[in-house]
């Protein structure tokens, strides 16, 4: 590395980064279980109808898992379970449970969003416009330990001599408010530059782009000097967060997001819990997670916050005004009948 290139890294390291939240999974939100249907309706025509408690506003409702539905629609001051769907030109009220937001990420024809208790992504360093997608990575790629993988992004076209940098930590990136100095240095295990000698156009090992593991560094000093070289084409198995940001001149001129990952098997979450915290893991966001009737349940709001298990959000299961958690519902997996089963399907909570 040039020592240009190397004092452009050490600045680099010196500047503001935030912490993020782990990236993006996508879903539309249908459901099979009843629920209020963007027009009001029932989405499942063979329910029973059931006796609705009247209510002004969602806090009146009893059970956590319904809201007080529109005026304009069938079950107008009605509490219901929501569809999971909504209108982003509407008020959150009565679509989506309470601390949830309309996620446009994947939208359906109509133009409707899902409700999701995830945070929208936030950049590394907010104040630059200019982003840098992510690819690959993602916190649903599935990573075995005993296998290599490369990052791969979309690479920063039109900034001529900007340098490239990944990082990979092991926790969210932390900085320090006051000197903007990122404060968990030792927490990044993985770094890689466009500055790296052999890394010019036409090099086999790596291009801005798409980077093997193999070919990155033990992380970063204070100082912002690169470690050795990595020397192996795997990680160790764990969850991590990667990121990518371009500097020229000194500045950071494009950012990415924090993408969460997790190599090998992901730690496992504990059954029993006396409090939510207990229930939340590496790399994942403490509004996901409750601890309902003793036992860690993941929150859901639409099939959006489900999908990272491969579950669906199961609203019409009760949850009582007694259990004093937080409104929304829980993820499950819906179990058909086998043929010849007289039973009606059955719900198997996660």
């Amino acid at each position: 590395m040039t020592p240009p290139s190397r004092r452009s890294i050490g600045l680099l390291l010196s500047l503001t980064l935030t912490g993020v939240a782990a990236t993006s999974l996508h879903a539309c939100a249908d459901n099979a279980a009843a629920s209020l249907g963007r027009d009001g309706e029932t989405q499942d025509a063979g329910a029973a109808p059931t006796a609705r408690q009247p209510c002004v506003r969602t806090a009146d409702c009893l059970a956590r898992n319904e809201v007080c539905g529109r005026v304009g629609t069938a079950f107008a001051n009605l509490c219901v379970p929501p569809s999971g769907r909504c209108d982003p030109e509407a008020p959150i009220e009565g679509q989506c449970y309470p601390d949830a937001r309309c996620d446009l990420s994947v939208q359906t024809p109509d133009g409707q969003g899902s409700c999701s208790f995830q945070p929208p992504a936030r950049a590394v360093f907010p104040a630059v416009e200019a982003r840098i997608a992510l690819e690959s990575p993602r916190l649903d790629t599935e990573l075995l330990a005993t296998s290599g993988f490369s990052f791969q992004w979309q690479p920063l076209r039109g900034v001529a001599g900007a340098v490239t940098v990944v990082m990979v930590t092991s926790q969210p990136p932390a900085f320090d408010p006051i000197s903007g100095r990122i404060t968990n240095h030792r927490d990044v295990v993985w770094a890689w530059s466009t500055a790296e000698p052999g890394n010019t156009p036409g090099d086999n090992r790596a291009v801005d782009g798409t980077v093997p593991v193999r070919f990155g560094r033990q992380g970063v000093s204070r100082d912002g000097t690169l470690g050795p070289a990595w020397g192996r084409d795997t990680m160790t198995p764990g969850a991590y967060w990667w990121f990518v940001y371009a500097i020229n001149q000194g500045a950071v001129v494009a950012t990415s997001v924090a993408q969460g990952f997790v190599v090998g098997a992901a730690p496992p979450r504990p059954l029993s819990c006396r409090m939510a915290s207990q229930c939340v893991g590496p790399g994942e966001l403490p509004e996901l997670f409750e601890c309902y009737q003793s036992q860690c349940r993941r929150r859901c709001a639409s099939d959006l916050d489900c999908r990272a298990e491969g579950t669906v959000c199961l609203f019409d299961a009760t949850i009582t005004a007694a259990s004093a958690v937080r409104r929304g519902a829980f993820c499950g997996t819906v179990v058909n009948p086998m043929t010849g089963d007289a039973g009606a399907p059955v719900d198997a909570p996660r």
